[in-house]
């Protein structure tokens, strides 16, 4: 699990090893029985340059106009992360129905 917090100063980002294992077990009472194990670890957080992020992000934009460079991140990029918000969106609207991203 990461967590992200621009307003922290010196602990921006949180890596914490954290998961589940998942057995299926067949069991003479029902077809399928699941067990869930989770698992928790340690919480590692890198040291990153104290900038704040939409002075990195207007720093690369002006850079790749001056350089006449490709940006890492495009608007192809921009526009499927906004499809996948309509689709999370439309989808709990619905109850959890599923929602297929064209």
């Amino acid at each position: 699990m990461v967590v992200y917090d621009d307003m922290e100063l010196s602990e921006k980002v949180k890596i914490y090893d954290k998961g589940i294992f998942v057995q299926n077990k067949l069991d003479v009472n029902s077809i399928h029985r699941v067990i869930v194990d989770y698992r928790t670890g340690d919480m590692v957080s890198p040291k990153l340059p104290n900038k704040e992020a939409l002075v990195v992000e207007a720093d690369h934009f002006i850079a790749c106009v001056r350089d006449r460079v490709q940006p890492l991140v495009d608007g192809q990029a921009g526009l499927k992360v906004v499809r996948v918000l309509e689709a999370t969106q439309q989808s709990i609207r619905s109850n959890g129905q599923r929602v297929i991203i064209g």
